[in-house]
């Protein structure tokens, strides 16, 4: 304190000095007016606004220094400021003859609409030049509001003025516009004008509008980007000209005036719509997808949005993005939509086939991709075991089979005889000679008389083949398969090197000698054979996997993922990356995943990354890295259920539940799954949201609040709401459901607001016996056992700091256990433990404070107690503690001091107070 007040003293002299400097060097307001204009002279506005400023707070009702203050904010495109002023102005009484014309400007950069058609009659007094202008911009505002009538009359005056400005033309081709209704006219008079008055705004603002008009886009282009060049401030032509380039799909002009759109408004979802478009024209797909997202995200769920996005994501192979998109919107499409296609087609490389088969039906049977999805969606219903609806499907759809391609014909024979239809081996049979790659038919027929077990037609099959493409290698692997089937191993052998003859170098030949050896049990061989090929093809993940299920199950070795670790070395591709991650989450080894995970250039690009990463990082418990990829996740696929439930978890796990439900806004889709609903009420519940929590909860689907996620957030809030019988329900059938800790606390808290300790006690010895070695239920139990069973409890701390030796809570209750025990020197020891991890924990000063005092150092339990007692802290029974330590200290005084500076109630404390006044004669 006196080091301040000695430099305060110091600079008095000198700031009294610079006080009285900046009085004498205070301008008058005549003179800042006067430095006002001049700034002004020489466009520097910010100077001048500062200096007018400046004067209107010495002369708030000077009407030059608002009109100037507004001729400043005006040239500096701060618009909204202008009119304020130029109005305070003209209240003031300011001259109307310089006030009008400029004000009008305001007003029809504002679109002040009813401020130009209520404008001051006096106008018409102005010189003909400014009431030409002027009345141009109330014509325009009539026009506006609709009064089409008086803009007329307006317009019929003001054609009889003769003046020498650029606003005549502009009167005139307006008239032709609204009482004429002839545009063409219209554009003729502007055109020439232009000639006359290229910079004009006015003049290339309404010329680009009335070719947009009249659907000259490319001519209403070039004249708006002219306009923009002038009009810097209008941030809407900046916006109409960038979609304008878009249309055009001249997306070079549109991707840079979008860029610098976005830094001005981040958050407008047209503008990211718009974004999406251009990188989608110029195949940025990547951030194309990113733009749409965020539009959707950002609030504008409109179908083209939807459409864009699911283009881009089907392009990029992310299915369940398009699923997201376009399975929102997929009943408000017409049709034969060409996006139906998509939409079917990422149903089926999801796996979904009866969701595939249900917009199959919406598809044109003529368009170019029905025929294949159609047999796509009938393999793939008839794998999912619906055989059944692909039976209906083909049966519904058998007037579209006449005629189709060769290749397309053998497909649906197998189909049918998938589903012991044998009439598709005739479909096949019939088609082989008409198909445009004889290879792809003899496969299908191949696999089909496989299938039906007709191993004699299957062999005539690749005689035939052999004799009509006699290079191939694929006729001597079936004679191979064949022949295994057979257990003729030598046939199959020959068969099989006949095959690697032709094709020495195709991995499909060579692995056949691997499912020889397989077949007749000598993994042996078949792993050295696995391996030999590996050192050929080391990036063949069929062998990676092959061999590394051989050496797991029949091998000894150690080592079992040698080989796909070191093909990964040689080319890290993100392939090999998720090949290598899922064999080492197979081995519980979440680090070495993690690490291949973090490495590999473009994984995100792999199927499967961001799932198999968050499980990784999950199973590492590396949570703010989970958060962070979460966050990240949803920025790839913004509806995505698992990354936002990921990312929700995490808020949970860090308590940070109002920064969750900020979170949770940016991404509105994710509200239609229960689950994100559950977690909102959840969320709004802890943060004191009550009714917008049963709100939000109420909204949740019936048959999922048996979930016991959902059963747990709503005996929360029951218990809330004080409905502690119908919260202990709930929260009954959740831990029966799912025994996990966390219902546990929630039990034993609702248990206690009904007076039921006993049975929480009972809750708790149960579940410690299901899961002994679970921390957090040792810690409960022991607190029980405190005071009644304390050497129970002793042997839970005890057990417990094995696993948790810097532990604050049971270092600190073990020490004040062994203290009142009188173990004062093993007490002593684990309360300095407990005292260096945190020495500002009120409870934790106290019990070593304790343990001081009763070895008789009373200095030291003071100097502890002194470090962080309060007036306003600590319990009055800590209080009382250190009023002792006090007495004990002779620090009489102070104790007195302490204790006639608070309100002490409680029947204890006074008692206990009376005995220490006793003891020490206060």
């Amino acid at each position: 304190m006196r080091r301040n007040s000695l430099i305060s003293y110091r600079l008095l002299p000198i700031i009294g000095s610079l006080l009285l400097l900046s009085g004498c060097g205070t301008k008058t307001p005549e003179e800042g007016v006067e430095a006002a204009q001049s700034a002004l002279g020489q466009s520097n506005y910010d100077a001048a606004i500062v200096e007018l400023k400046t004067v209107l707070q010495q002369s708030p009702k000077l009407a030059q220094a608002r009109f100037l203050l507004g001729k400043a904010y005006f040239a500096n495109a701060q618009y909204a400021f202008a009119e304020k002023e130029l109005e305070r102005a003209k209240e003031l009484g300011y001259s109307v003859a310089e006030i009008i014309p400029l004000l009008s400007q305001v007003y029809q950069r504002n679109n002040t609409l009813v401020g130009l058609q209520n404008l001051d009659p006096s106008w018409t007094d102005l010189a003909n030049k400014e009431k030409v202008q002027v009345g141009y911009y109330r014509v325009q505002s009539l026009v506006e509001l609709k009064q089409t009538d008086e803009a007329i009359s307006l317009l019929d005056e003001l054609i009889a003025v003769e003046a020498d400005s650029v606003y005549v033309e502009l009167v005139l081709a307006m008239a032709e516009v609204v009482k004429k209704q002839s545009i063409n006219s219209a554009i003729g008079i502007l055109e020439k004008a232009r000639q006359s008055y290229p910079q004009n705004r006015d003049l290339l603002n309404f010329l680009a509008k009335i070719y947009m008009s009249n659907k000259q886009q490319r001519l209403a282009v070039e004249t708006l980007q002219a306009y923009s060049d002038i009009a810097k401030d209008d941030l809407e032509a900046q916006f109409l000209l960038a979609q304008m380039y878009v249309e055009l799909e001249q997306h070079e002009q549109a991707l840079p005036m979008l860029a610098k759109l976005l830094q001005i408004a981040p958050n407008n979802p047209r503008l990211h719509l718009l974004n999406s478009i251009a990188h989608t024209l110029n195949n940025d797909l990547d951030a194309a997808l990113l733009a749409s997202e965020k539009s959707i995200s950002l609030g504008f769920d409109s179908t083209r949005a939807r459409l864009v996005a699911s283009f881009n994501a089907f392009n990029l192979g992310r299915f369940a993005t398009v699923v997201e998109h376009l399975g929102s919107i997929a009943d408000l499409l017409p049709e034969g939509h060409s996006a139906l296609n998509i939409l079917a087609a990422s149903y089926l490389e999801l796996g979904k086939a009866k969701e595939a088969k249900a917009i199959l039906v919406r598809i044109a049977p003529e368009s170019h991709s029905y025929q294949n999805l159609l047999h796509r969606t009938g393999f793939a219903l008839l794998n999912d075991g619906f055989s059944e609806a692909a039976r209906e499907l083909i049966t519904d759809n058998a007037h579209y089979h006449a005629d189709v391609a060769g290749d397309q014909q053998a497909r649906l024979g197998a189909l049918k005889l998938s589903l012991q239809d044998i009439s598709g081996l005739l479909d096949i049979e019939s088609a082989l000679d008409n198909m445009t790659d004889k290879a792809i038919g003899y496969r299908v027929l191949a696999s089909s008389y496989v299938r039906l077990q007709d191993k004699e037609k299957a062999y005539a099959l690749a005689e035939k083949w052999q004799k009509e493409l006699p290079a191939s290698y694929e006729p001597w692997l079936l004679k191979g398969e064949l022949a295994l089937y057979k257990r003729d191993f030598t046939a199959a052998k020959s068969a099989f090197a006949e095959a690697i003859k032709r094709s020495p170098n195709e991995p499909r030949a060579l692995i056949s000698r691997v499912n020889l050896a397989i077949t007749q049990k000598d993994y042996t061989q078949a792993i050295a054979e696995s391996e030999a090929l590996l050192t050929q093809f080391g990036d063949n993940v069929t062998l990676l996997k092959m061999n590394y299920a051989l050496r797991k199950r029949h091998s000894d070795a150690n080592d079992l993922l040698n080989h796909a670790q070191r093909a990964y070395t040689a080319t890290k591709t993100p392939e090999l990356a998720m090949v290598l991650v899922e064999m080492y989450i197979a081995e519980q080894n979440f680090t070495a995943a993690l690490a291949v995970l973090e490495q590999t250039r473009d994984i995100e690009t792999a199927p499967n990354y961001w799932l198999l990463k968050a499980q990784t990082l999950a199973s590492l418990q590396r949570s703010e890295a989970l958060m962070e990829h979460s966050k990240r996740w949803l920025v790839e696929e913004p509806n995505n259920g698992f990354a936002m439930a990921t990312a929700l978890l995490m808020y949970d796990e860090q308590q940070d539940y109002v920064a969750g439900l900020a979170f949770l806004e940016q991404y509105p889709e994710q509200l239609q799954r229960a689950q994100i609903q559950v977690l909102k009420a959840k969320f709004l519940l802890l943060s004191s949201r009550i009714l917008e929590a049963r709100n939000t909860f109420d909204k949740v689907p019936e048959a999922f609040r048996k979930q016991p996620f959902a059963l747990a957030v709503e005996a929360k809030l029951l218990g809330t709401e004080g409905e502690y019988l119908a919260a202990e329900k709930a929260i009954a059938a959740a831990y029966a459901a799912r025994p996990i800790v966390k219902h546990l606390l929630l039990y034993i808290e609702i248990l206690n607001r009904l007076d039921k300790t006993a049975k929480g006690l009972a809750l708790l010895e149960a579940h410690h016996r299901l899961e002994p070695e679970d921390k957090m239920v040792k810690v409960l139990l022991a607190e029980r056992y405190f005071y009644q069973q304390p050497a129970t409890a002793e042997r839970l701390y005890r057990e417990l700091l094995e696993d948790v030796p810097d532990n604050l809570i049971v270092l600190n209750n073990l020490a004040y256990l062994l203290k009142e025990q009188g173990l004062i020197d093993e007490s002593i020891d684990f309360a300095k433990q407990a005292y260096t991890l945190q020495p500002s924990n009120i409870a934790v000063v106290d019990t070593l404070a304790q343990i001081y005092t009763l070895q008789g150092n009373h200095g030291e339990a003071v100097k502890l107690y002194k470090s962080v007692m309060k007036k306003e802290e600590g319990s009055t029974m800590v209080i009382l503690n250190y009023i002792e330590a006090l007495l004990k200290n002779n620090e009489i005084r102070l104790a007195q001091r302490e204790l006639d500076s608070r309100q002490w109630s409680s029947e204890i404390d006074l008692d206990r107070i009376e005995m220490m006044k006793a003891t020490f004669n206060l």
